[in-house]
């Protein structure tokens, strides 16, 4: 009703693809729409049902997904105990067990009442690409770039597996910005980005990178920058150091590895849907 009195209706037009093979589906299926849909359904189910209850759900989905695919579209000659899975939903499973163990899902003394509540509130608005970002975050190692590289580092998979002492990373979900400095990083790397002698002298916590004059300095920080770019909320930079105590919460980022919380790794949780 308009403010003069009128009434008037808005209507929304939409055209989908229809099918009538199977295949077809799982073929033009995309994991990353999936995820968007799976974590916004789930978290307008948790204000009705326990987290427990709604993680369970997500293990029956997508067990019902993969045996459908197995059952109906798979080749025969595959063997009993393989794990068949449509070319572009094989990291479905990944994602599933990355929201099962999100902090919206998953109590733990490390996700306060208010924090869970916010963080739902950001994911029911966010589109495809930030709701992949953020519960698979990017981790980029950037120890090796030169000064003079122009693309970024490619993304390494978020496991402590793939750190390495000597390395340094950074992490971003689209809300949090984490430079993890390994405890061997070459000292000369410190100096020329962090600007102080050693790694025992790096200081942890939030902050930012000074401003130093030499090409490594200028590409970090260029790189840094270039991240906060793509996202529409200015991330703060937290320096985290190998073996501290705040290296903790960058682990909650890893998120094929076992939860602090509980949550299941990614191979464990692999293991069970087969």
């Amino acid at each position: 009703t308009t403010v003069h009195g009128q009434r008037r209706l808005r209507i929304h037009n939409i055209g989908l693809n229809c099918s009538s093979q199977l295949t077809d589906t799982f073929r033009t299926s995309q994991a990353e729409t999936l995820l968007n849909y799976f974590a916004k359904a789930a978290y307008h189910r948790v204000l009705s049902l326990s987290s427990k209850k709604v993680r369970d759900e997500l293990v029956n989905q997508v067990t019902r997904m993969l045996a459908c695919y197995r059952k109906h579209c798979a080749q025969a000659s595959a063997h009993g105990g393989q794990m068949v899975m449509p070319q572009f939903l094989k990291v479905m499973p990944l994602y599933v067990n990355c929201l099962r163990k999100s902090k919206v899902l998953l109590e733990g003394p490390d996700a306060p009442i208010d924090e869970r509540a916010y963080l739902r509130h950001v994911v029911m608005s966010m589109d495809i690409a930030e709701t992949n970002v953020f519960f698979y975050p990017r981790l980029l190692p950037i120890h090796d770039l030169n000064g003079s590289q122009v693309s970024l580092p490619r993304a390494a998979r978020c496991s402590r597996r793939w750190l390495s002492a000597e390395g340094v990373y950074l992490l971003e979900d689209g809300l949090s910005l984490l430079l993890w400095i390994g405890v061997h990083t070459p000292t000369e790397w410190i100096q020329n980005v962090l600007g102080v002698p050693s790694f025992s002298e790096v200081d942890c916590g939030v902050g930012a990178l000074p401003v130093l004059d030499n090409p490594l300095s200028q590409q970090i920080r260029s790189l840094i920058a270039g991240v906060r770019k793509e996202r529409p909320r200015f991330l703060k930079l937290l320096i985290v150091k190998q073996t501290d105590d705040a290296e903790r919460q960058f682990q909650q980022y890893l998120v094929e590895d076992k939860n602090p919380s509980g949550g299941a790794s990614y191979a464990d949780f692999l293991s069970h849907i087969h």
